[in-house]
């Protein structure tokens, strides 16, 4: 045994009191004083392995267990319990509080001779509960104990039982007189520990001996002694009918229920009689003959919690701590729509203009309400307003400098144990991942204890007044002082949840001062020589924002550059372009990939649209019951078929056009062709049997999606459309060619041709388009001059390859046939293009090389060469490229160290970690913002901090399904790698996991429970583990299908078996693996048998 300092009585009082505070070694003397000498007369309790004494102590009493001498303890043994029981705390958990294992001198009997011998003494303290065991107060339905409280016990026992499997801790004698219960009735699992204990490596296969007591052990159990966690499940089955009939085995539900129908309470018959048939129910299933048929804590638990009631889930919850808490909601964009729509704590400069008023009023109304123990004030107006700029301000107030803030980014959905794992991660620097309501309350009491804290929850949308409810609980845990602030574009939705002392704040619009302040900062207006002249314009511009800040800055991001005559040119109609841009991108599926490439000038938020539109263009839109009105502006239909005249009598004055669920509808001219004044039109839910030649009269058209044209061409009189800006035509596989006189379009500037597969060649005109800031040539078999540079305007180029396509040759950019030579002349070409901001070179099998020139992209942002096998070696030259922030390449290519230390830029999907310059950190941090479906973090051993590691979000990267961790052999380690790994908490997307180098002793918790992180895994590599002498519960992955173990070195045993429930039969693990391989592990030793795999 590790030797600890011993413990005075005060201090074992001090245990006792403080539930934050740690177990620790006790000396036999103080043990036996608080015993008086483990006198009969304090004696509680006695099993077959121990007997359990009062011990009384100045202030308080705890229970000592006494283990008995002829107990097969041995030092190993018992350390192990006393870790097994030290990581066991939760309110249904019998507290641990010391131990002892002191040595005494006792006459023992040696050959029939008495001599003095030192004799180990074993000893566990642990709280005292005053109202003892469950079986003293079981009785039948008639008397005894209320439902209310018999629930309370059940739910109890089923939350502890859960913590303790969740622990992988088998109790394996789960029974009434083990359960102890408080002076509240709150029951508390014991005995759990040293019973597990005895034969740690046998917990889910043979016992050694009999474990347990008759009429509570599992059938498998007595027959074989085979062990799972479903052997507490039958005990629990057992233990829930006693509680609940006072008889053990009743399984008569209706019976049962007609019994507590006349005792339950009159407020709320009903509600009980349901608990006590769904309690009836969920015992019966436990007590099932077969394990496979017996239920999981986890689905018990769920099944109890949905026949709770609001009175109970309160009084469940309600434990208050002294402190005060601030907590601030803002409003959401909706989740998972763009990786930037994530907001933060960090408050841009340029964005503070004109809310230093509301912020003081903010402040202002928090403080008159300093009174209230929680005030939940909401802030409310329309989308892109600057309610989060607000929060943001007030959350970076010096008036909270002295509170713990948190900063938390909400989805759509409210999503309650989102928000208090995010609240546990940024409060510990911890990935918190707490599945269960239970643990993640008592998670938040323990950190929000003693703290002013301050939690921004960035955009609610929840309308369901239950969720509130339950979103309050949560929030209101502990005493003290608390402040919710909630943002939301919602007025209704503010009013529900807002308190009675307070009235919801509506955020007003800006002043269009206000709003030609931000237009200037954002144009750089001041740096401008023709100020004078620009004036007046800018001034008619910032009237059309309708006062919303998001605008204001669109607007002022599209002027900077821009000449007098394009600002003159911005007019009305120009805005209003951009507002049905705006709307035809998020009529769309967020999650569909239309959404990710659009042009520069294009709004990027959540429906800014419902509420701006109103604003700005509030007199253009029908009035209701008008539909046929001649104000009518912006216009959507849901049938592509029928003339435009029947719906409106004055179609002409349309300027945006938007067809919906038109998939299975032709397209016809007529349903557009007489909105003559036409600026955007929006065919890509229609059904595109062909163009109509129509589309040329729309003269002042600006914007057109149409893919998936199914017809060989398409009108050349699109080429008259002088005034369109983007033309989007993907999908569209059966077009041949594109009109000559294509570049005749001389203001295009978004051109997407991705997936138009049979166009092998671009007229010559094309080479015109002078203005293209945004092309798509993704799987394409185009040809194209090698006079590639004219386009200087360009941002974003794509010439990817689709590998699955087989019917596309492998050249680049699937666009000709060229030789190395011809490559490399047209590389040449694409680096002259200084704007260009996105690359995406990917799989094109025939690049070997890049051209020194292109260090010239200084301002490229993401390169994408994945899938180019022939490339080795990136240039030098490519130290030039500062903006550079993603790169994608094949494991393959050779990354120069000094240059990825330099530049601050992402190599994926094989990212190597290296120390800064300054060597007090590393790089690791730079993949916080990337999603990617691959990733390998290589040189692991660089990371300088756990908070690095961490930083990462790894567990938030959704898209990812291959995942490698990898360390150098043999490196120096700035952090431990289980410190590391720890914090590097898959995403539980994740199909393919591969971890290379690891050193550490044992590994970490998320991977000992790798069923619940990683439900999905397919294969499993853990190569070269030298020390590590533990494996995960591999075998209960359902889905593996190659498994490979190499270099576990220091690996002896592995166990493979577990019980399948027919007729107690033994079955092995890995029900689908097909591939195991174990190689350099000469210790192991694996039992009974290797597990079944079909190689």
């Amino acid at each position: 045994m590790e030797h600890h300092d011993i413990t005075p009585q005060s201090d074992l009082e001090g245990i006792l009191f403080d539930e934050s505070a740690e177990p620790k070694a006790l000396p036999l003397s103080l043990l036996e004083h608080i015993t008086s000498g483990f006198s009969r007369g304090e004696e509680i309790g006695n099993g077959g392995f121990a007997t359990v004494y009062k011990g009384m102590l100045d202030n308080g009493m705890v229970a000592v267990k006494k283990l008995f001498g002829t107990v097969d303890l041995d030092e190993k043994k018992f350390s192990e319990e006393i870790r097994c029981l030290m990581k066991a705390k939760h309110k249904n958990i019998v507290r641990f509080l010391g131990y002892c294992a002191d040595t005494q001198g006792e006459m023992v009997d040696c050959g029939g001779k008495l001599v003095l011998a030192d004799v180990r003494q074993r000893l566990l303290c642990f709280e005292y509960l005053p109202k003892g065991s469950l079986d003293k107060h079981i009785t039948d339905a008639s008397c005894g104990l209320e439902w209310r409280e018999r629930y309370q016990i059940i739910n109890g026992i089923c939350d502890g039982l859960y913590y303790l499997h969740q622990k992988h801790i088998v109790h394996l004698d789960l029974k009434p007189g083990n359960i102890l219960l408080d002076n509240n009735m709150i029951p508390k699992i014991s005995d759990f520990g040293l019973l597990r204990c005895f034969d740690e490596n046998q917990t889910r296969t043979i016992a050694s001996k009999v474990i347990g007591t008759m009429g509570y052990l599992a059938p498998e159990f007595c027959s074989v002694r085979q062990i799972t966690v479903k052997s507490d499940i039958y005990s629990l089955g057992t233990i829930i009918i006693e509680i609940i009939t006072g008889e053990k085995g009743y399984a008569d539900v209706a019976n049962v229920i007609e019994r507590w129908s006349n005792r339950l309470e009159k407020s709320q018959p009903d509600t009980q009689l349901e608990q006590v048939r769904v309690c009836t129910e969920i015992a019966i299933e436990c007590s099932d003959f077969n394990p496979a048929r017996r239920p999981d804590t986890n689905n018990i638990i769920n099944r109890l919690r949905a026949t709770k009631n609001a009175d109970e889930f309160a009084t469940e919850l309600k434990v208050r701590f002294p402190g005060d808490y601030i907590l601030i909601f803002p409003c959401t964009q909706i989740a998972d729509m763009l990786p930037d729509r994530e907001t933060s704590s960090d408050v841009e400069q340029t964005l503070i203009i004109g809310w230093t008023e509301e912020k003081q009023k903010i402040l202002s109304i928090l403080s008159e309400s300093i009174t209230e123990e929680m005030v939940i004030l909401p802030i409310y107006g329309i989308g892109g307003i600057g309610k989060t700029t607000l929060a943001q301000l007030v959350f970076n107030d010096p008036q909270f400098q002295d509170y713990t803030r948190v900063w938390v980014y909400v989805s759509q959905e409210l999503n309650l144990s989102q928000i208090g794992n995010s609240i546990i991660t940024q409060l510990t620097d911890k990935i918190g991942n707490i599945s269960t309501k239970q643990m993640l309350h008592k998670r938040l009491k323990e950190l929000f204890f003693g703290k002013r804290i301050l939690i921004v929850l960035d955009d609610l949308w929840e309308e369901n007044p239950k969720e509130f409810d339950k979103l309050k609980v949560m929030l209101g845990l502990g005493l003290g002082r608390k402040v919710v602030i909630v943002t939301t574009r919602d007025g209704g939705l503010a009013r529900k949840i807002c308190s009675p002392a307070v009235t919801p704040y509506k955020l007003e619009t800006l002043t269009v001062d206000k709003c030609w302040t931000i237009i200037k900062q954002k144009a750089d207006f001041e740096d401008r020589v023709d100020q004078e002249q620009l004036e007046h314009i800018g001034r008619e511009i910032a009237t059309k924002c309708g006062g919303v800040a998001l605008a204001a800055q669109s607007l002022g991001h599209m002027l900077n550059g821009m000449t007098a005559d394009e600002w003159e040119s911005l007019s009305e109609d120009y805005i209003m372009q951009l507002l049905g841009m705006f709307f035809l991108e998020y009529s769309k599926d967020p999650k569909s990939g239309e959404m990710q490439d659009r042009d520069v000038t294009f709004f990027r938020m959540n429906d800014l649209v419902h509420d701006l539109a109103r604003m700005i263009l509030a007199h253009q839109f029908n009035d209701k019951g008008s539909v046929g009105g001649n104000k009518c502006r912006y216009a959507l239909l849901t049938d592509c078929s029928n003339p435009l005249q029947f719906s409106f009598t004055s179609p002409a004055n349309i300027k945006a056009l938007h067809f919906r669920d038109c998939s299975n509808t032709q397209l016809r001219g007529s349903a557009f062709s007489s909105a003559k004044c036409l600026r955007v039109l929006d065919l890509s839910e229609c059904l595109i049997q062909k163009l109509p030649d129509c589309i040329g009269q729309l003269k002042q058209l600006r914007f057109l999606h149409a893919p998936r044209i199914q017809d060989k061409m398409i009108p050349n009189c699109i080429t008259e459309l002088s005034e369109l800006n983007y033309l989007n035509l993907r999908g569209s596989e059966k077009i041949l060619a594109l009109p000559e006189s294509i570049g005749d379009i001389k203001g295009l500037m978004h051109l997407d041709l991705s997936g138009c597969t049979g166009i092998s060649e671009l007229p010559i005109s094309f080479a015109e388009l002078k203005q293209l800031v945004h092309l798509d040539l993704s799987h394409c078999r185009v040809s194209i001059s090698e006079a590639f540079g004219g386009f200087t305007k360009l941002q974003y180029l794509n010439l990817s390859v689709e590998h699955s396509d087989r019917r596309l040759p492998d050249v680049i950019g699937n666009l000709i046939k060229l030789s190395d030579d011809q490559i490399g002349r047209l590389l040449g070409s694409i680096c002259t293009l200084s704007n260009l901001e996105h690359l995406d070179l990917s799989g094109n099998r025939k690049l070997s090389s890049i051209p020194t020139s292109i260090g010239n992209l200084r301002q490229l942002h993401t390169l994408d060469l994945s899938g180019c096998h022939r490339l080795k070696k990136l240039p030098n030259s490519m130290i030039n490229m500062v903006n550079l922030k993603v790169l994608i390449v094949e494991k393959e290519v050779r990354l120069d160290e000094s240059m990825c230390a330099l530049l601050n830029f992402v190599s994926l999907p094989h990212f190597v970690v290296y120390a800064s310059s300054d060597k007090c950190s590393s790089n690791i941090n730079l993949l916080e913002p990337t999603n990617p479906d691959k990733l390998t973090i290589d040189r692991l051993e660089n990371v300088k901090s756990t908070k690095e590691a961490w930083s990462i979000k790894l567990i938030e990267k959704q898209n990812m399904k291959v995942l490698t961790f990898r360390w150098t052999e043999n490196a120096e380690r700035f952090v431990d790698d289980k410190d590391v790994l720890e914090q590097l908490v898959p995403p539980s997307s994740v199909q393919i996991l591969t971890i290379v180098g690891y050193t550490s002793l044992s590994i970490p918790d998320w991977l000992m429970d790798i069923r619940q992180y990683l439900p999905d895994l397919l294969e499993l590599n853990l190569l070269n583990f030298p020390k590590c002498n533990t494996l995960p519960a591999l075998g209960q992955l359902p889905n593996l299908l190659e498994l490979d173990l190499y270099r576990m070195e220091s690996l002896e045993e592995w166990n493979t078996a577990y019980n399948t429930g027919e007729g107690g039969a033994n079955g092995l693990m890995f029900p689908k693996l097909e591939k195991l391989s174990i190689k350099q592990c000469r210790k192991l030793r694996i039992g009974p048998c290797l597990p079944r795999a079909l190689s």
